[in-house]
């Protein structure tokens, strides 16, 4: 029993995120597969810190709205259009967020030389980047 209690608190607990950016991509390891020049790596850090700003208003959006969604779906009656109507401008908010994570996608990959953008693109692909919306 103390084994099952400690697995599962072991299992919800979050992994270490020393050296990784919001969505557990090794920005470091990024760095050294792509061999960045110092000029991209700076200008690629300033691109991450402006998206991670313009973007802090909608991510706080987005956990405010999943806050009510998980409000309304716990009252002891359910209102189908209010939670409708959250579920909508949940949407909303993350096509937003992602439309901001493509682009600045694009932003990053456009300061990268043709090998480094294959390389990039490999990794994006093979890290999960299209299936989960995870961006750099």
């Amino acid at each position: 029993m103390v084994f099952l209690i400690a697995g599962t608190i072991a299992f919800a607990q979050p992994g270490p995120r020393h050296g990784r950016n919001s969505d557990g991509q090794n920005w470091w390891n990024m760095q050294s597969k792509l061999g960045l020049t110092d000029e991209q790596q700076t200008k690629i850090d300033a691109l991450r810190t402006e998206h991670f700003k313009a973007t802090q208003n909608l991510r706080d959006q987005l956990n405010e709205k999943q806050v009510k969604l998980d409000n309304l779906l716990n009252d002891n009656e359910i209102n189908s259009k209010e939670v409708e109507k959250m579920v909508n401008e949940i949407g909303k908010v993350k096509t937003e967020l992602m439309q901001q994570r493509i682009n600045h996608r694009i932003e990053v990959r456009n300061l990268l030389t043709d090998e480094q953008k294959v390389k990039f693109d490999m990794m994006g692909r093979h890290q999960g980047y299209r299936q989960s919306g995870r961006h750099w």
